[in-house]
């Protein structure tokens, strides 16, 4: 008897938000959208205790870069240990940047980046999040 995961249409639209990326599309990385259980189960983690209360609170918002590959991850000069790479981090957008920045500010993260057009949000649960805030907009 074989072993059948089976996911619900909101699991499923997750994942596939999380997984999709231009870049490896471009470039026709087939591996992008090949994961483990490990990173899926990453994904649903930061999509329920994170994105998911974000996407319904905020007007076009938009996962700009979920998972990443390794070749799609070095394709867009991402950091060689990027949490984008185990299922652990986004970077997101909607129309309400500032908004979207205190509630995040109240969530339980491990990471949260705000740039220009952005932010940057990572979720853990193999250790204690760290909740750390970063706005670099301040810095520009």
């Amino acid at each position: 008897m074989k072993t059948i995961i089976v996911l619900t249409n909101e699991e499923k639209k997750a994942l596939d938000m999380l997984t999709y990326s231009e870049t490896a599309e471009s470039l026709k990385f087939n591996e992008q959208r090949k994961i483990t259980s490990y990173v899926m189960n990453n994904l649903l983690e930061l999509y329920y205790y994170v994105l998911f209360d974000l996407r319904e609170k905020f007007h076009n918002f938009k996962i700009n870069s979920g998972y990443r590959c390794h070749r799609t991850n070095e394709a867009v000069k991402g950091v060689k240990w990027s949490q984008h790479t185990t299922g652990n981090a986004a970077d997101i957008t909607c129309d309400n940047l500032d908004g979207m920045w205190e509630m995040l500010n109240l969530m339980d993260v491990d990471q949260c980046i705000s740039y220009d057009t952005f932010i940057h949000v990572s979720y853990v649960t193999n250790r204690k999040n760290r909740n750390q805030y970063i706005d670099k907009r301040l810095t520009n």
